[in-house]
């Protein structure tokens, strides 16, 4: 009895997955149309860095193509009353538990994990984000003789990372020789001393490894990696740690009571 009462009180209630058509108009599918705000529900779990790649690829249209074929399945559905057979009602509520459950724990992260915590979590975990750092640049040629001319070249006015785009002969030269930053035990011994010995903006001597010779510049130093390096990682980090506490707590205080099957219950 109180499974019919549900099913018809689904019966009874507006179609599912209606929404609000009012705002800017994306697309418009069989005349319905479909709005920035359900986009940006639909794909509101996808990180905003992985959307704009999709765009500037041109694979968005493609995003919204499949979109789109849900939108006119989803009108075919509702028009032949699909949603109205009892089985598929109670399945769309078990789907509605599930979307909730998952908002729940995003809820509680918004409220648990502020820009503050997170800041705060940073000076706490400075220790790991303490050591000496460089960022350096290199020009890497195969002879000595090449590395001191190019040495004469960047002291007459030598543009660095055009030289570096012409002339290296290492993975970096199409950056320009960029390096990015570093800490120590990250590059060969004699390439490392170089970098972390000698002041910012002098450029030593070439240094040899087993890859040729080196020009090399000190670009910065710094002893800490800075909080704007390591935000988007801490915050990551910090997410799944709370989330999991969270888990944690309400599989703790949840009372669970499984009934036997009747075939096993002797």
């Amino acid at each position: 009895m109180l499974s019919f009462l549900f099913v018809a009180s689904l019966a009874m209630a507006a179609p599912p997955g209606q929404i609000d058509s009012k705002g800017t108009v994306a697309m418009t599918v069989d005349g319905h149309p479909v709005t920035e705000a359900m986009l940006a529900a639909k794909f509101s779990q996808v990180p905003e860095e992985q959307i704009a790649e999709l765009k500037a690829s041109g694979q968005w249209d493609e995003v919204l193509d499949s979109l789109a074929l849900s939108e006119a399945l989803y009108h075919r559905a509702i028009a032949a009353k699909v949603h109205e057979k009892p089985e598929l009602q109670v399945a769309i509520a078990m789907e509605m538990r599930d979307v909730l459950a998952n908002f729940m724990v995003e809820s509680y992260l918004d409220d648990a994990l502020t820009d503050a915590k997170v800041k705060e979590a940073y000076e706490a975990r400075s220790d790991q984000y303490a050591g000496e750092q460089v960022h350096a640049r290199h020009i890497l040629v195969k002879t000595e003789a090449e590395a001191a001319n190019i040495i004469l070249e960047l002291a007459a006015g030598g543009d660095f990372a055009k030289i570096a785009a012409e002339k290296s002969v290492g993975p970096s030269g199409s950056r320009g020789g960029e390096l990015g930053w570093f800490g120590k035990g990250q590059m060969v011994p004699v390439f490392e001393t170089a970098c972390f010995g000698n002041p910012v903006g002098v450029i030593p001597n070439p240094v040899v490894s087993e890859f040729g010779f080196h020009v090399i510049e000190v670009i910065e130093k710094r002893d800490k990696v800075p909080f704007a390096d390591v935000e988007a990682d801490l915050r990551a980090e910090l997410e799944s740690e709370i989330a999991k506490a969270y888990i944690d707590q309400v599989k703790a205080e949840m009372k669970v009571e499984k009934t036997k099957p009747a075939a096993a219950a002797k």
